[in-house]
């Protein structure tokens, strides 16, 4: 089962054991995974908030911090929602897994572990890790940079573009997890509403509830001088045209375009036209994700 691609995973297992966090040690590393160990909860979050593993492998009973208390922690990191949780408990069959899927695992293994079975379960998982976070980046590649946040108020998941910009905007990741939540909780009447203690300023503004009840918010940045002068250098347009283009990064319409700029429409659209031919594109969609892209 060793493969260059399982050579660049890398797993976190937590569990009290040393003889059981040996054994599946042994096991990964022989099929090609990276592997880390935690003995407890508060381990493995330390380990969560300065490296991002591939998928963690989670103990459920463990003294001080259980595998549901620390699998709750880790889900309210926005950075983390998207790493695969594989529970390994010693309930009987029977016994009911939910309070583990409740706390965000994806999948669980009895213990004893069979390692046949287990390294069968990281593979499809990771797989699916990866299909998930390729729905994200392709919203940040249409432009479109979102947080998801539960009618109970959790961040529930954020593309890689918003917790970016959300975090070169002065948010460290206990900010973004918890504050920004309670502060889009209130803000689905479909206005952007301003992120308090960003800098440039950072804003959001309702965009639809998803299938599960989530709602959806869209992230852009206001930082119109800064962000025209980079388009301007980078991008080779005059300083109209980059004003312009950051604005219709912002996805303003040429009416709204033309009302903050003070220029007509129609002069709005000849921009338009003269920053596609530049660009090289032939549409709003391709210049604006652009000048995303060139903004950073």
């Amino acid at each position: 089962m060793e493969t260059n691609e399982n050579q660049k995973k890398l797993i976190l297992a937590v569990d009290d054991s040393a003889e059981t966090l040996g054994m599946i040690n042994q096991a990964l590393t022989k099929s090609g995974y990276s592997v880390l160990i935690a003995l407890d909860g508060l381990q493995a979050l330390n380990i969560c908030s300065q490296l991002t593993p591939d998928l963690i492998l989670m103990d459920a009973k463990m003294p001080n911090m259980d595998g549901f208390e620390t699998t709750r922690k880790i889900r309210q990191d926005p950075h983390l929602t998207d790493i695969p949780v594989i529970f390994m408990t010693g309930l009987e069959v029977g016994e009911s897994m939910a309070p583990s899927f409740d706390a965000g695992a994806n999948d669980y293994i009895r213990k004893p572990v069979n390692i046949d079975e287990l390294l069968i379960r990281i593979e499809g998982r990771i797989r699916n890790g990866r299909s998930q976070a390729a729905v994200k980046e392709s919203m940040d590649n249409a432009g479109s940079p979102s947080v998801a946040i539960s009618s109970d108020g959790r961040m529930t998941w954020a593309t890689p573009m918003a917790l970016e910009l959300l975090s070169k905007s002065g948010m460290d990741r206990v900010s973004i997890s918890i504050s920004l939540p309670k502060q889009l909780l209130s803000a689905s009447s479909g206005d952007e509403v301003l992120i308090h203690g960003t800098e440039p300023a950072v804003y959001a503004k309702f965009y639809e509830r998803n299938s599960v009840g989530d709602m959806v918010f869209r992230i852009s940045v206001r930082d119109p001088k800064a962000g025209s002068e980079k388009l301007r250098t980078k991008l080779d347009l005059t300083a109209r045209e980059a004003e312009v283009l950051y604005w219709m990064s912002q996805g303003k319409s040429n009416k709204e375009l033309a009302l903050i700029l003070g220029i007509s429409p129609r002069t709005v659209t000849k921009f338009t036209e003269l920053i596609f031919e530049k660009l090289g594109v032939d549409n709003r969609t391709s210049a604006a994700n652009l000048a995303i892209k060139t903004i950073g």
